[in-house]
């Protein structure tokens, strides 16, 4: 009798840590504000190719894993799940602190990803359906929004041969269309109703306001600081005196303008097919 006992509490023990391991796994493929010191750097190395597919893909990957594991969690786990959430309201709060601070577009980019991963890892975590709903939709809207905005910050790039927010200025005098384009995604990313990303948020907030006022107000300071530095990337990037470096004769691809008008319209209009994304 008591080697079955202590057979079953080794089981529940290893479980347990098992569960430990794969969500630290799942965390650093996420990634959240501790975990994520590889992001930025592959982003800012990577092609636009490679930007792109790790922004729209391979991110999910670890919010996928996270998904279909977390019903496995037993109620001893409670404890850690609430440090997780903590370190995920306020890692989403101090990256898109340091998002503001940023001068390498694709750097700017990469921090904003890790906030909104954060923010859909909250939602996830408060185990209500309308955070994992919120979750899921998140997950998708970043993955169409992220692989645009540096596609974006490639034609900048070609548009002006350097990165730095600093040094592309006055892009609104010489391509009005690239700039309506780099308005309307960047009030996308930064939650403009009616968008899906608007939505999401909104069903994330809402979810650990249940929780915790103190997850609440994370949550809205979050959404705070992130429609601070979409305005300041868009201010930085087309307004003020044109730069020198601008190239007036580049011309952008017509395949990339209906690309962002296609991705514009179902972020708009993704509220209308929520359903969908019940998993």
């Amino acid at each position: 009798m008591l080697l079955v006992k202590m057979s079953s509490y080794l089981l529940v023990f290893k479980s347990n840590w098992i569960w430990v391991f794969l969500w630290m796994a799942f965390l650093v493929k996420l990634p959240i504000y501790g975990f994520h010191g590889w992001l930025p750097k592959a982003h800012v190395e990577a092609p636009l190719s490679g930007s792109m597919l790790l922004a729209g893909i391979l991110l999910k990957f670890g919010g996928y894993g996270m998904v279909r594991f977390m019903w496995f969690t037993e109620i001893s786990m409670i404890n850690i799940i609430m440090l997780l959430l903590v370190i995920s309201l306020w890692g989403g709060v101090m990256s898109s602190l340091i998002c503001i601070c940023q001068s390498d577009v694709k750097s700017f980019i990469a921090y904003s990803s890790i906030g909104h991963m954060a923010m859909s890892l909250a939602g996830m975590l408060s185990f209500y359906s309308v955070g994992k709903l919120a979750c899921v939709c998140l997950f998708f809207a970043h993955g169409l929004c992220s692989p645009i905005l540096f596609s974006l910050a490639a034609s900048l790039y070609d548009f002006v041969g350097s990165r730095n927010v600093l040094l592309s200025k006055g892009i609104l005098r010489v391509f009005p269309i690239f700039s309506v384009y780099w308005f309307l995604f960047c009030i996308i990313n930064m939650g403009f109703p009616p968008s899906l990303n608007f939505l999401s948020e909104v069903f994330c907030v809402s979810s650990v306001i249940w929780l915790s006022d103190v997850f609440s107000f994370l949550g809205g300071l979050m959404c705070f600081f992130t429609g601070c530095y979409c305005l300041v990337l868009y201010s930085l990037v087309n307004h003020g005196s044109m730069s020198e470096l601008v190239k007036p004769t580049t011309m952008m691809s017509a395949r990339y303008l209906f690309s962002f008008v296609f991705v514009c319209f179902i972020l708009l209009g993704g509220f209308l097919s929520l359903d969908s994304f019940f998993v």
